[in-house]
Order: structure tokens, then sequence, then C-alpha cells
């Protein structure tokens, strides 16, 4: 999404071709939700995030998102951010920013000292099975 709807707002746009750079711009918890739990699963989202970099391989996760939530959400549970671009204002009141995280060892250990968390994903079970031939 970035790279196809929003370019200009990434100073370098060499991050698009980027191997190992994956894209999470989608970052929704329901508001009707009481706030202790809501606190929750933005903070499991966020370990998340890096959990699942960290599994995959991959260097850097880039978005965009409001520069309120990238306040209140990432850089409050810990994480270090690098602002890819200036600050746009969308529409009438939006501000907007796009940013990339850093996926290492570094960053989780931060988040699980903010958060308390320290592994939200849960591995898949594997089940072996004999080959009867």
């Amino acid at each position: 999404m970035l790279a196809d709807h929003f370019p200009d707002l990434v100073d370098d746009n060499s991050i698009f071709s980027a191997a190992r750079t994956w894209e999470g711009t989608r970052f929704c918890v329901d508001s009707r939700l009481p706030p202790a739990q809501r606190l929750h699963i933005l903070r499991a989202l966020v370990a998340g995030y890096i959990e699942f970099g960290l599994q995959h391989r991959v260097d850097r996760i880039i978005g965009l998102m409001q520069t309120g939530i990238l306040r209140s959400v990432w850089e409050r549970t810990g994480v270090t951010l690098e602002r890819l671009g200036s600050v746009q204002k969308v529409g009438a009141h939006t501000r907007v920013q796009a940013a990339a995280i850093s996926i290492n060892q570094a960053q989780r250990e931060r988040v699980s000292a903010v958060t308390g968390l320290t592994r939200v994903l849960e591995r898949p079970k594997l089940r072996l099975v004999q080959n009867a031939g």
C-alpha cells in the first residue's frame, strides 16, 4: 500500500525493493472493548509484529500510520521507530507519517521490558506421520 499509493511520503524509495522488508500498515483494535483489554491487545500485536519478524527473518516492517498512533502504540510499548519521511496532512485533520520498525532482539527486549510480554505467538505443533509403505 505504501509503495503503490503513498510513495511520496517516503524519502528513499529503495526501501520498497528490499527483500526482507515487509509492510504492516493495517493495525486495528475494536474501540468498543474496555480500555484495559484494548491496551493488552495492542501490546500483544506490537510484540507479535516483532516476534513474527524474528521468526521469518524479516529485517524491518514499514508502514504508514497516524502520528498519534506511532507515538501512543509503537513508541509507548518500547519500539524504536525510524521515520521514513516527513509528517503529511491527509484530509482536514489527519497527520500521517511513514515509519520503519527494525526487527532485532534488542527491539524485542525493549518491548518485553515495557509490556511484560515475552512470547505472544504460538508455534504450530508438528505431527509426524509415519509412512505406511
